[in-house]
C-alpha cells in the first residue's frame, strides 16, 4: 500500500515511453517483435486504465490514438506466428480469425470505459436540462 504513490509514477513513465517509441502504432517492418511490441504496449494501456480511474483526462492513450492491432493468442505468440488480430476499433476493417484472452480483455476495458463516457455524458445533459428549473432538491442531488 506504501508503493502505489510510485508504482502510479512509474505507470506514467511507462506510458509515457511507449508513447516516444510510438508502441501504439503497428510496425509493419518488424515481424517478429510485433506481438512483444502489442503484448507490451496493450498491458502498458491496462495499467494506465487501472491507475487513471478509467477517467477520460488522466488517461495516456485515447482509444483514437491507438492504431495497433490486438495482441494473439498465447499458442501464436509461442509459435512466433504471424496472425490478424483485429483492433480495437472494429471499424478498422481487420477482422481477427479468433480473439485472445488479453485481446478480449482490452475490448471488455474499452467497451466498459465507453459505457461509462456515456452514460456521464447523458448525466450531465440531464443536468443541464433539470438545473435551470429552480429544483433546490434535484440541483442538490446532482451536485
Amino acid at each position: 500500500m506504501g508503493q502505489l504513490s510510485r508504482a502510479f509514477m512509474m505507470a506514467g513513465l511507462a506510458g509515457r515511453r511507449a508513447a516516444a517509441l510510438r508502441l501504439n502504432y503497428e510496425h509493419s517492418g518488424l515481424r517478429l517483435a510485433a506481438q512483444e511490441i502489442r503484448r507490451t504496449f496493450w498491458s502498458s494501456h491496462l495499467l494506465d486504465g487501472n491507475f487513471s480511474s478509467e477517467l477520460k483526462g488522466y488517461e495516456l492513450f485515447h482509444p483514437d490514438t491507438i492504431h495497433l492491432q490486438l495482441p494473439c493468442e498465447e499458442i501464436d505468440f509461442t509459435e512466433e506466428l504471424v496472425v490478424n488480430t483485429g483492433y480495437l476499433h472494429s471499424d478498422k476493417g481487420l477482422g481477427p480469425r479468433a480473439i485472445s484472452l488479453h485481446a478480449a480483455s482490452v475490448k471488455f476495458a474499452f467497451i466498459r470505459r465507453v459505457l461509462e463516457w456515456e452514460f456521464e455524458n447523458d448525466l450531465l445533459r440531464l443536468r443541464s436540462r433539470i438545473a435551470p428549473s429552480g429544483n433546490l432538491f434535484l440541483n442538490f442531488i446532482f451536485k
